[in-house]
């Protein structure tokens, strides 16, 4: 998921993303991760906020970011 420089910072990074945990959810998939770069810490932020694990890959300009979807609040 991407969202442009100019939509950022308005809220739809986290519309989209809860979205999308909803969606996976229904359609019953279990687990979703991501990779983000270090420098995104909206992103880094939004995600430690909706219950993902965050921890370090290989490159210290990235982050992955895991969540359990058996495991979240339907109500997201």
């Amino acid at each position: 998921m991407a969202v442009g420089d100019s939509w950022q910072g308005k809220g739809i990074g986290a519309v989209l993303m809860k979205r999308l945990i909803g969606i996976a959810s229904e359609r019953g998939v279990e687990y979703l991760w991501g990779i983000v770069l270090a420098e995104n810490t909206q992103m880094l932020a939004l995600g430690k906020g909706l219950g993902f694990t965050i921890s370090r890959t290989g490159l210290s300009s990235q982050y992955k970011l895991e969540i359990d979807l058996k495991s979240i609040s339907k109500d997201l």
